[in-house]
């Protein structure tokens, strides 16, 4: 129990989760998990308190009892004139009444200590104000998914050199983007500032025409689908790993589940678990740990059962193989239509199917356009392309798609 709080915990907290648990708005599930564990951690510890308490009374009875009978053995021995019992007496007395009080004296000053640590940093933490927080009167207005970034350009703390510098672009409701470039160009920082998970350091991100500061972040959340590089693998059953993706609708509801699996075509993969949705995922509590490429598979499910408008995709096909990741687009098309749609990815094969390449190269946007048109600019993404190729060993790196 004390490690499922303590995992319940992490997920609100970790740098590499809160991307996740925040944009599926899972903080007020987790706390009150977390609630419930600690108040049976309590309830425990509780009674075992009790016992320790009870073990202690008789432990300190018997003691007593026993420097009552060495008293006695002592005061007979004196009056038999064997030995002076009344500065014996004093001395032992005196003797365990200086430890008793060293004992609780150390005991105080540990707690003292401990205290003041932790009231030292509590007036720190009440200042601490969120970086990225609702405007006073935050808006919730109908999402379409068009998205404006406007010479937008970001600092992460502690750097002089922008990850992303003076970005402008335009998404249009339902187009499907690529991002593109070398490791550290910007890409998962610009689709960071959409999600706004961080705010720009300069410029503005615009969501159908508004200010995305404007706007309610939890109910941008709520019209939001984000998958990270590497996917959270939620300590739970297969149903409640998809269920997620919109707990308060799905959570207990199987058959909005069964039917999201199927609409992502992850279905098959979950019903050849040993007891389909209710197997146990997860290495610390689970029975099954799935391999890297079926988390990120069970992941895309998982936000394409919030049926979102904005869909942002970190290397959704990194860990599956050619055929896997047709799948995976072909259940795109069809559950994310009319989905706006940012991606990620340094696999041709997957960056050829959107509607539009964005080329970034030191936090710039140097290049955007269809891949055909890239290739005939012979610019970077034309070099990348080549580049790939060549290190597959073949002229074109998509053998498949051509």
């Amino acid at each position: 129990k004390r490690r499922w709080s303590e995992y319940f915990f992490s997920l609100v907290t970790d740098r590499d989760a809160v991307p996740t648990t925040r944009t599926l708005g899972l903080a007020p599930l987790l706390l009150r998990r977390f609630e419930s564990t600690v108040r049976e951690i309590n309830q425990a510890s509780r009674r075992l308190y009790r016992r320790q308490a009870l073990g202690r009374s008789i432990g300190s009875l018997l003691f007593l009892l026993a420097v009552g009978v060495m008293l006695l053995a002592v005061l007979q021995r004196g009056r038999a004139g064997e030995l002076a019992a009344g500065p014996l007496a004093a001395y032992a007395f005196a003797a365990l009444r200086l430890r008793r009080e060293a004992d609780a004296l150390s005991q105080s000053l540990s707690e003292l200590m401990e205290g003041a640590l932790q009231v030292a940093f509590l007036p720190e933490l009440l200042r601490t104000v969120p970086a990225v927080s609702d405007a006073p009167e935050a808006a919730r207005p109908l999402i379409r998914g068009r998205i404006e970034v406007d010479q937008v350009t970001f600092h992460y703390p502690g750097s002089d050199r922008p990850a992303v510098d003076r970005v402008s672009l335009r998404l249009e409701p339902g187009e499907t983007v690529a991002l593109v470039g070398h490791n550290g160009s910007g890409k998962t920082t610009l689709a960071k500032l959409i999600a706004r998970l961080y705010d720009p350091t300069a410029g503005r991100v615009l969501v159908d025409g508004r200010d995305l500061k404007e706007l309610s972040l939890e109910h941008w959340h709520q019209h939001l689908g984000l998958v990270v590089e590497h996917p959270l693998a939620f300590e739970g059953s297969a149903h409640e790993n998809l269920a997620f993706g919109d707990w308060r609708r799905m959570l207990d509801d199987r058959q909005a589940v069964v039917g999201a699996a199927d609409r992502a075509r992850v279905r098959e993969l979950i019903e050849s678990l040993p007891q389909g949705f209710d197997t146990l995922l997860g290495r610390g509590f689970g029975q099954v740990s799935l391999s890297t490429g079926q988390w990120q598979r069970l992941a895309v499910a998982r936000v394409l059962a919030r049926r979102p408008a904005v869909l942002i995709l970190d290397e959704p096909t990194a860990n599956l193989d050619v055929f896997a990741e047709l799948e995976l687009f072909s259940a795109l098309r069809e559950v994310a239509a009319g989905t706006t749609t940012v991606f990620i990815s340094h696999r041709f094969s997957t960056v050829q199917m959107a509607d539009r390449i964005l080329v970034l190269e030191a936090g710039r946007l140097v290049e955007q356009g269809s891949h055909r048109e890239l290739l005939r600019a012979g610019g970077l993404y034309a070099s990348l392309f080549r580049l790939h190729g060549a290190a597959l060993g073949t002229e074109s790196p998509d053998p498949v798609l051509g």
